[in-house]
């Protein structure tokens, strides 16, 4: 088991936590130009909670290698949260440390949206009062690059997960109809969902832009072909 693990698991977590720290207060009622439908209004209410939750799982993991470096009491307690697996069995990875290097990828890319467009950074598709089209830093690569860091933190997760040497892998808690069930309601939520989400959200707000700033979104659509997905979509 190594310690290296340690601080790339709190890495993990705390890149997790990246999207509710940048989050932007709500529109004004009247600036908000498209209702969300009632499978939209879930999902955007129930993905804060999910992927608050979602760093509990780096924490055990953390919290099970640092109590496996003492005897006695904490070594047992490290094996009672390990289930049916061997302490020893935590490690990195190659799969691990490519899914850690996305999911890190992913939260500096969503704290550049953020900077980048500051009040403009909302969940609801609307055209602030003084909106500019904001065609600079990571939207002169892709037209939504926001989206795409959601895409590239759930790819991370996955990674990480599947990964071997893991709490997830090891502790036999997938073997559980329990675990089996909070995973399936996890990937439905967090990557089914979102993806939806998102495929349908992109041609809604390409659409609102397109009316709104006309020649100048025609013009930066040429400049920056790709939505996502550079040389690919």
């Amino acid at each position: 088991m190594s310690l290296l693990k340690v601080p790339l698991l709190l890495l993990n977590a705390g890149s997790l936590l990246v999207p509710l720290a940048v989050s932007s207060p709500p529109p004004p009622v009247l600036e908000v130009r498209y209702s969300r439908r009632k499978s939209e209004r879930f999902l955007l209410a129930v993905l804060p909670g999910v992927m608050m939750l979602t760093p509990l799982i780096f924490v055990v993991e953390t919290f099970i290698i640092l109590l496996s470096q003492f005897r006695g009491p904490p070594r047992r307690l490290a094996s009672l949260l390990m289930l049916s697996g061997p302490t020893d069995a935590l490690s990195t990875s190659p799969a691990f440390l490519i899914g850690t290097t996305l999911i890190l990828m992913a939260s500096i890319l969503r704290w550049a949206c953020h900077e980048r467009l500051g009040r403009l950074y909302t969940p609801a598709l609307t055209i602030r009062k003084n909106h500019k089209l904001i065609t600079e830093g990571p939207y002169a690569i892709v037209r939504h690059p926001g989206y795409a860091s959601w895409l590239i933190m759930e790819v991370g997760l996955l990674v990480v997960f599947s990964a071997g040497n893991s709490w997830l892998g090891e502790s036999g808690v997938l073997e559980s109809a329990l675990g089996r069930l909070v995973a399936g309601a996890w990937l439905a939520v967090c990557v089914v969902g979102d993806t939806v989400l998102v495929a349908k959200r992109v041609p809604r707000e390409e659409g609102l832009l397109k009316k709104e700033f006309g020649k100048e979104w025609s013009e930066y659509r040429k400049r920056v072909p790709w939505r996502l997905i550079p040389g690919v979509y």
